[in-house]
């Protein structure tokens, strides 16, 4: 996830490796203001190579790798978050986390064609997959604009009730209720 200091914190998670697009993001970090953090939690193979960048780029103490993180820690991830960041590089079909995401308010910014852009829909901003420089121009627009991360942030919460899974239940008895 990301965070904007001093004011909110935001936060980008994202697995370690090249599907996910972490490097993708850790790339976009460079240029942003110093006072944003991105923490990403998740494991794989580009961990090291990850790590090596981030130094190599000055972004220890800015960018964060927490590691796998069991479902029940993730919470503590999202709430302070001000942003959430999905930049896949594949069609993933659908990303749950960024539904989790959405459930906390946060505006999203996902790989265009994907199912986490479906998911993110008005609540999302998407850019081309491996596209560092749209994600960091994307990434200052949402941090330059409390009014644009207000709204986006409205909207995500809206949109979270598509996937609740008490609607989708009582959506799916009705349906099969017709049925019948």
């Amino acid at each position: 996830t990301i965070r904007f200091l001093p004011s909110l914190p935001a936060r980008v998670c994202v697995g370690l490796c090249l599907p996910k697009g972490a490097d993708v993001l850790i790339k976009a970090a460079v240029g942003l203001p110093s006072n944003i953090q991105l923490h990403l939690v998740g494991s794989g193979g580009e961990e090291p190579a990850l790590r090596m960048f981030i130094e190599k780029n000055g972004l220890t103490g800015r960018v964060f790798l927490h590691g796998w993180k069991p479902r029940e820690e993730l919470a503590a991830y999202y709430r302070h978050s001000n942003l959430f960041v999905h930049p896949c590089r594949w069609p993933e079909p659908f990303g749950l986390v960024v539904a989790e995401a959405l459930r906390w308010g946060l505006p999203v910014i996902a790989t265009e064609k994907t199912g986490a852009a479906w998911i993110a829909g008005d609540a999302g901003i998407t850019i081309r997959k491996g596209d560092a420089d749209a994600l960091r121009r994307e990434i200052l627009g949402v941090y330059n604009s409390p009014e644009k991360r207000s709204e986006l942030a409205n909207k995500a919460k809206e949109r979270a009730r598509l996937f609740d899974a008490e609607a989708i239940s009582k959506r799916f008895i009705a349906e099969l209720e017709l049925l019948a």
